[in-house]
Parts: structure tokens; sequence; C-alpha cells
């Protein structure tokens, strides 16, 4: 009788303890990240929009691998006038020698600009339908997303011509959908030109700089609407467009009046913290102290990034 009362008291004690057990695996994990569980401080909020510059400076290879290195100013030998004749392992020589084709493209994924468009795609979202993020950061913000997608768009336009427009965020992955086809390049340069003036519009009469430059600005919006219709103008937007880009440049000079030349080109990139976001920068891109990638893994599903706060110590300006 006695180990019978001894059995059932142990049962009712192991019974008790499982069902504690059970209590405390139903606690949701206190440090998990997700898009149920962010967007929740205005410091979430800061720290996604330093995600997306870090992601940023990522493409800034891509971004002269795309420019710069397709003129004339590569391929000739120091000191001389001949030309670069050998190979590289990498074959960036194509680059500059314009012998790209399908097995060598030069820039593969388009540049892999579409994992930041769909962040900025995300951030859009989030902030229009927020209250949580001051008035004036929330349009700040809105400022600097219409503006970087932009740019992209612009980048990607000019490279390819005609390429999948893309502006809302992406919740979840179809694979019975994941084909979407290619949109026009006149489409896409009307989003390019949206997109400018809904950063502008967003910036209103902010002509502030954040962070020594290495956010995007209204100035860097205003930079790039002068880019596009030079661009635009050359090909058949003529006077008038011309016209547009010169009224953009004159509003930086006439609203941030502090901007101005430096004395010597190579004062621009010099280093040290004193010339950080010197009065000839507008828009810099900044290198992490270690030269390693200032943003953390990303995740394997489509949902938001979320990146360290921490800002880098020093730049190259671009």
């Amino acid at each position: 009788m006695k180990h019978s009362i001894k059995y059932f008291l142990l049962m009712a004690v192991l019974v008790g303890i499982l069902g504690s057990c059970n209590d405390e695996l139903d606690l949701k994990p206190i440090s998990s990240i997700s898009d149920a569980n962010y967007w929740q401080t205005p410091d979430q909020f800061d720290a996604f929009v330093s995600g997306i510059h870090a992601r940023f400076r990522g493409h800034v290879g891509v971004l002269q691998y795309l420019g710069e290195m397709r003129s004339d100013i590569y391929g000739t030998e120091p000191g001389s006038a001949g030309t670069f004749s050998g190979e590289a392992t990498q074959g960036v020589e194509r680059l500059w020698l314009q012998t790209l084709d399908m097995d060598n493209p030069g820039v593969s994924n388009f540049g892999g600009f579409y994992s930041n468009i769909v962040q900025l795609n995300l951030l859009i979202d989030k902030l229009n339908n927020t209250n949580i993020v001051t008035a004036a950061n929330k349009n700040y913000y809105l400022g600097i997303a219409y503006g970087m997608r932009a740019y992209y768009y612009f980048q990607m336009v000019m490279a390819w011509g005609d390429v999948v427009i893309q502006t809302e965020p992406i919740a979840s992955f179809d694979i019975a959908n994941l084909a979407k086809a290619a949109s026009p390049a006149s489409e896409v340069l009307n989003l390019v030109k949206s997109d400018i003036e809904r950063s502008l519009s967003s910036f209103g009469t902010d002509y502030s700089f954040r962070n020594s430059k290495s956010y995007w600005s209204k100035a860097a919006t205003q930079m790039l609407k002068a880019e596009f219709f030079l661009w635009s103008a050359n090909r058949a937007g003529g006077t008038t467009d011309a016209t547009t880009a010169l009224n953009a440049l004159n509003d930086i000079q006439t609203n941030i009046p502090a901007l101005s030349l430096r004395p010597t080109f190579s004062s621009v990139f010099a280093a040290g913290v004193a010339n950080k976001g010197n009065s000839e920068l507008i828009f810099s891109a900044r290198f992490c102290s270690t030269r390693l990638r200032c943003l953390l893994p990303a995740p394997s599903s489509p949902k938001p990034l979320y990146w360290q706060t921490t800002m880098i110590p020093w730049a190259t300006g671009i």
C-alpha cells in the first residue's frame, strides 16, 4: 500500500513538472528578430536605414565596372601611350576592350542591385504605414528610399535597357510564379523620374546632411536628377532636359552655400576624420574600419534585413 501511495505521488509530481515544462517551452524567444516583432521602435527604423546604406556600399565596385572600367581611362600602360594587351584571370580587360558577350558579361545578375531594391521597397511600405517615426525622420527616410531606388534603376536601364520593375515589398515566394517579365526601358525611365520627384517632395525644404554625408540626401537626389536629365538630353530630350538638369544643380548651389571646391583634387579623398564629409562631397559611401562588410548575414527567406546601427569610421567619397 505504501508503495502504491509513493508511486501515485511520484506520478503526480512528474505530471506537474512536465506541465510546467510545456508552459516554458511555449514561450517565444526574446532575441528573435522577424517582420512580426520588428518595426516597433524608431531605433529599428534607424538601424534599417543604416543597413540600406551599408548594402549600397557593397555595390560600389559593381558601379565602377558599369562605368569607369568601360571608359578609355583604363587599359593604358602607366607612363606610356601603350595599351594593355594581355589577359587577366578575372577577365576585367574585357570591360575596357568592349569584348563582353553572353559568356563573359562583366556584371551578372543585374549587379545584385535587386537585393537592396527589395529592402528599399519594404522600407517605403513600412514608413508609409507607421506613426512611430517622427514626421521629420519619416520624410527624410522616404526621401532616401525613393532617391536610392531611382539611382539603382537608372544604373540598370543605362546598362541593360529593359529590366524588371519591382516596387512592392515581397512578403513570400510563390514557387509557381517566380518569373516576371522585364518592363520596356521607357517604363523604367518613367519610374526613375517619378521616384526622383517623390524623393524631392519627401525631403521638402530639408537640405541637411546626415552622418557626415554618408546618408543619401536631397542634394544627392538633385545630383541624380541632373545626371539623369543630362543623359536624356544627349539622347533625345535636347535643350529642355538640359535646362532641367541645370535647374537641379542651381538649386543645390543656392540652398547649400557651404558646398565648395577643395583646393586640390586629392584633398577630396584625403584620409582623416577632419576631412570626412568635406565641402566638395555630397554623398559618401564609407568603408568599414576593417574593410569588412558592415551588415549582418542576410536571411535566406524574403524577410527584411536587419543591420547593425554602428556607422563606419572612415570613408572614401564617390
